[in-house]
């Protein structure tokens, strides 16, 4: 494997990661185990997605740039 698909490979691997931590971080707000807080709150679920995806969206964005620059 040649030196750039390994660097493709390994930032999706990275994305894919940080995508998944998004995901499982607004499912955990979701669920919302403390006993002070009201569970399955549907609206912090969606912040927090949306948080993450905006996150995920804007580094994908940069690299694309950095990307397009560099040609």
């Amino acid at each position: 494997m040649d030196d750039s698909a390994q660097r493709r490979r390994l930032l999706t691997l990275t994305v894919g990661a940080v995508a998944a931590w998004g995901a499982l971080l607004a499912l955990g707000s979701y669920l919302g185990i403390d006993s002070q807080t009201p569970s399955r709150d549907v609206r912090r679920l969606a912040v927090m997605a949306a948080c993450s995806g905006v996150f995920v969206g804007g580094w994908l964005l940069a690299l694309w740039f950095r990307a397009r620059r560099k040609r």
